[in-house]
């Protein structure tokens, strides 16, 4: 049952067999099948058992026609309906409060589009206290740019629960336009998709999407996607400050099979990642199983799992974190990285950023052993990018020729000399060593906390 109960009208079919077909007029115009506007008693209007069914139009129509069309309505639902071919199943406007889908069917096999921004996605939640519940939604492969779920609400909370999403290059898309969005509750869904199953990104730079928290969740690649930048969840503010996109959590949730990363996150602030598994890509050098691809601020990753083979036959990705970007604020905790190999590790790390912590995480702060056939260069600085390791670091250290270990809190800060020729010395998140020396072989133990 749907969290808010019908008690006016119902529109419901004789059987099981009813259906409502929609043709196109002679000059292919399509229509909406139902629009219901400024129904605001609350008592609402309930669609259930009927097949909802519109021909295929020999050219994409100019305006994009709606089965059931919902205007400042109030408790508008669908229960046990069947989508058959609808542009937009249900579209519910900012104005509309406590509506949804529950327990029906929706399959599309129509129109592409040119851009996955041009389409209308095959439900539209708009309003406040929207929802889908159980429900079945997909569309033949092969048809592009279409979207599963589009959010873009103005206020209020949206709810996404027991879904099967499979097929679309989108799966769901969290969007803000005019206005701002807060609050999107996902929970067991399965979502399989072309590009991205959960795409996290306004459509334009001044908007803001906040508070958006998915549980329980798996986000797989579709057996037929060749997109080499797909990812499992991307988090972008598409151009805007880190602040557009804020407080996004996602909590057990698999990501499996994409090219790029499990998840990529470009933008965005205050993101946090609990449990899970993420990873297994096809065809990135650098692909991860969480990829930091911008200077985002404040990311939180615990617990998951990010080691590279999973059951299965999928490919081993090369990294279990990739680091491409100067994030501002990078936070590891106790995660599997282990199964990378000794010459490369778990890390890939082309920009250092600023406080980045990773500690607890077998395979990377494992005791390590870096042998060098001949010394570095003298004051190369070691941390971040040259080994793939982070503070908080001990490095161990003992060669012959050296003159002096200096530690610098930057990559380009002054160096700030020890006073030891060998021994240890802690690289602090954000800090860098630096060897000086003669001729020699020089030996690094790293040891991370």
């Amino acid at each position: 049952m749907p969290p808010f109960p019908d008690v006016g009208i119902i529109i419901a079919g004789a059987g099981g067999s009813t259906e409502l077909l929609a043709e196109a007029d002679t000059d292919g115009t399509l229509y909406d099948m139902f629009s219901i506007k400024g129904l605001g008693s609350g008592r609402g209007i309930r669609f259930q058992d009927i097949r909802i069914t519109y021909t295929v139009p020999e050219s994409l129509p100019t305006t994009t026609p709606v089965a059931i069309r919902v205007t400042s309505g109030q408790n508008v639902t669908c229960h046990r309906m069947y989508f058959n071919n609808c542009f937009t199943a249900m579209y519910l406007d900012n104005g509309s409060l406590e509506c949804g889908v529950f327990d029906s069917t929706i399959v599309y096999n129509n129109w592409g589009f040119a851009d996955k921004s041009d389409a209308p996605g095959l439900l539209f939640l708009g309003g406040a206290e929207n929802y889908v519940l159980n429900c079945i939604i997909s569309q033949t492969p092969g048809v592009e740019n279409v979207v599963g779920i589009i959010v873009s609400p103005a206020g209020g909370a949206i709810f996404i629960t027991n879904c099967h999403i499979s097929d679309f290059t989108i799966g769901i898309w969290i969007q803000a336009g005019g206005t701002n969005l807060a609050r999107v509750f996902g929970s067991n869904v399965i979502c399989e998709s072309l590009t991205s199953s959960l795409y996290i990104v306004p459509i334009v730079d001044t908007a803001q999407i906040y508070q958006v928290y998915f549980s329980d969740c798996s986000f797989g690649a579709a057996n037929d996607s060749a997109d080499t930048s797909s990812a499992g969840v991307i988090i972008d503010t598409d151009g805007g400050g880190d602040s557009q996109v804020s407080d996004i959590f996602l909590n057990n949730c698999m990501c499996y099979g994409w090219s790029a990363a499990g998840v990529i996150i470009n933008k965005g602030q205050n993101i946090v990642i609990t449990g899970g598994r993420y990873g297994s890509n096809k065809y990135m050098s650098t692909g991860a199983g969480i990829s930091i691809t911008g200077t985002a601020a404040n990311v939180t990753v615990n617990g998951a799992d990010l080691t590279p083979v999973v059951a299965g036959g999928f490919p081993t990705q090369p990294f279990a974190l990739s680091v491409t970007a100067a994030v501002n604020g990078l936070y590891v905790h106790g995660c599997n990285m282990t199964g990378y190999p000794s010459s490369t590790g778990p890390v890939f790390a082309s920009s250092a950023g600023s406080q980045i912590e990773i500690t607890n995480c077998p395979g990377y702060n494992d005791q390590t052993v870096e042998v060098t056939a001949s010394a570095p260069a003298s004051g190369a600085r070691f941390n971040g990018t040259t080994y793939g390791y982070y503070g908080p670091t001990t490095f161990y250290i003992i060669g012959t020729g050296i003159t002096a270990i200096k530690v610098a809190s930057s990559p380009t800060a002054t160096a700030i000399t020890t006073g030891l020729l060998s021994g240890a010395f802690r690289l602090d998140p954000g800090e860098w060593g630096e060897i000086d020396k003669g001729v020699g072989v020089v030996t690094f133990a790293l040891i991370g906390t």
